[in-house]
């Protein structure tokens, strides 16, 4: 990611802040719509998992100007992740669902520019996830146990 993209994506996630309840709602309502199989990994509090997506997200997006301090986070999360049983297309799936939340949000401000930043950054935080996913020696956990799927 170029520094414009990674100031593009941290000054757009933080005028998502006031909005964040409400924009994660979004988000989740998204995926279901896109994958409703993918609801039943999720703990039925889902403003609470709202509330950890966000903060999972803050982290990753804020540790974009340090990337090799993100990574062992990145894969970390992702090798729990293993253990929900997840799979690479429910990355992508995620991504499509926050695409269309960021659209949603932003309007006009969700331009070519800035959605090419958003897909680098979720690019670049899936494909770390999945090699923490790949790295893991966790068994599938049974289904309703997720923490936060980024």
């Amino acid at each position: 990611m170029t520094p414009r993209q990674i100031a593009l994506v941290q000054h757009s996630f933080a005028l998502l802040d006031p909005y964040s309840e409400a924009f994660s709602q979004a988000v989740y309502g998204r995926l279901f719509q896109l994958d409703a199989g993918l609801k039943a990994i999720f703990p039925r509090d889902i403003a609470r998992q709202g509330a950890r997506l966000m903060q999972m997200l803050g982290v990753a997006v804020h540790g974009l100007v340090c990337r090799h301090e993100l990574v062992p986070v990145l894969r970390s999360l992702g090798a729990r992740h293993r253990g929900y049983g997840l799979r690479q297309y429910d990355f992508e799936t995620l991504a499509q669902a926050l695409n269309d939340s960021l659209r949603a949000r932003l309007g006009e401000a969700f331009d070519a520019e800035l959605q090419q930043a958003w897909h680098e950054a979720l690019r670049f935080i899936a494909a770390e996830m999945l090699q923490g996913m790949l790295e893991a020696d966790t068994e599938p956990q049974p289904i309703g146990h997720i923490d936060v799927l980024l």
